[in-house]
């Protein structure tokens, strides 16, 4: 602590920070990696940079206290979670109802935001950081909302997927007003726990067509799996040029004879995820709208698990994307989300699917194709388990749902 900070009583320089902490997670979801400085925190602030500095020396130590900040937040979601009396079917339920409690006070002004997820693809995993350690108590504490109703690897990949639900609802929430959030939160609840068929309906089991294979192999789409695979594991910063040609074996020239620049080649990997999802919504199969759902999301959660995946770019790095380009892919993502609430629509409508709000469905089905590309990482156990029956299944049939 600077000589400045230590002059100030310790409850207004606790404040100060925590509304820097606050100011830089604002600053972080709306400007993503690239425009998060201390010198645009301080400008949110109304703060000269330099004395901003008496709190956080870099931004890196800034970024930390953001991240550390919100996974204390769900931390505390899942703790009040776990002392609801019942069921661990309860206990998840109160703990979605407590994040959209936050969202509606976030929303209202009350509550400082909570920083994505996403932006922990910015660091390499050391596993004594303090938010690696942090991370993984908190995914800790949400298994633990499930009891001993499930084995370890069901647990550690059910959270995880519930983590990815609730922070997929960013990119959507805003289609609601503050005041609905309860209401949309136990709409989400009911599908994340019950599922999506009727009673009488019944998984594929495995991906029932591929999707991909005339595509893969062209120069042009080599360069956007490689790149799509790198940002995923590494993070858009963290992934240059050079290491992208070195995947492939190729030069640096060959990467400019197929790209313009490392940007153009994100919004192509952005574009050609779109399309595979086109693909499997298109190539669908089923003799109702369940079957055909199911059918397009095993297909996605198979191409994106397999031994040699992560070959759809994550929503993570739409973090990475500038303020021009970041609506267009939100609004591609709400387009996409729309072909499968047209499968569910189906699917209510001739007795396959059950009763529910298709667009959160929809949300929910990115969510879940989201997720398959990792299972392992932060939830150890998770990478034994196998994307499209472990965790594309409970995604869509619901992590209490039938079998």
């Amino acid at each position: 602590m600077s000589q400045a900070a230590q002059a100030l009583p310790p409850k207004k320089y606790s404040a100060k920070r925590s509304r820097i902490v606050a100011a830089g997670t604002e600053v972080l979801n709306q400007q993503g990696t690239r425009g998060f400085t201390l010198v645009a925190v301080a400008k949110l602030m109304a703060m000269h940079p330099v004395s901003l500095t008496y709190y956080f020396k870099t931004r890196e130590d800034l970024f930390q206290a953001c991240m550390l900040s919100t996974i204390d937040r769900f931390s505390q979601m899942a703790a009040a979670a776990q002392a609801v009396k019942g069921t661990g079917r309860d206990r998840v339920a109160a703990f979605i109802a407590n994040y959209f409690v936050a969202r509606r006070e976030i929303a209202l002004r009350r509550e400082p935001q909570l920083a994505s997820f996403a932006e922990l693809k910015r660091l390499e995993r050391d596993p004594a950081s303090p938010i690696t350690q942090a991370f993984g108590g908190m995914l800790r504490s949400v298994q633990a909302l499930f009891g001993d109703e499930a084995d370890p690897i069901t647990r550690a990949v059910r959270s995880r997927l519930l983590i990815e639900h609730l922070g997929w609802t960013r990119g959507w929430i805003d289609l609601y007003e503050p005041e609905a959030f309860e209401a949309v939160g136990a709409r989400l609840t009911d599908i994340v726990l019950g599922g999506m068929p009727a009673k009488d309906q019944a998984w594929p089991g495995r991906a029932p067509f591929v999707i991909g294979a005339q595509s893969d192999a062209s120069q042009r789409n080599r360069f956007l799996i490689a790149a799509s695979h790198l940002i995923n594991r590494h993070g858009y910063e963290a992934v240059s040029v050079d290491r992208i040609a070195s995947s492939l074996n190729v030069t640096k020239g060959s990467f400019y004879h197929h790209n313009a620049d490392k940007e153009a080649l994100l919004m192509a990997c952005f574009e050609r995820s779109f399309e595979l999802m086109r693909e499997a919504v298109g190539g669908a199969t089923g003799r109702n709208g369940w079957e055909k759902l199911a059918s397009a999301v095993a297909a996605l959660a198979a191409y994106q698990s397999a031994e040699e995946g992560w070959r759809l770019l994550r929503n993570y790095a739409i973090a990475t994307l500038n303020t021009e380009e970041r609506p267009k892919i939100i609004a591609k993502y709400r387009e996409t989300a729309a072909r499968f609430s047209a499968l569910i629509a189906e699917g209510i409508g001739d007795g396959s699917i059950r009763p529910i709000d298709p667009l959160i469905g929809s949300q929910l089905v990115l969510g879940v194709i989201n997720a398959s590309s990792y299972l392992g990482g932060w939830a150890r156990a998770a990478s034994e388990a196998d994307g499209v029956n472990d965790l594309a299944r409970p995604g869509l049939m619901g992590l209490y749902g039938h079998s």
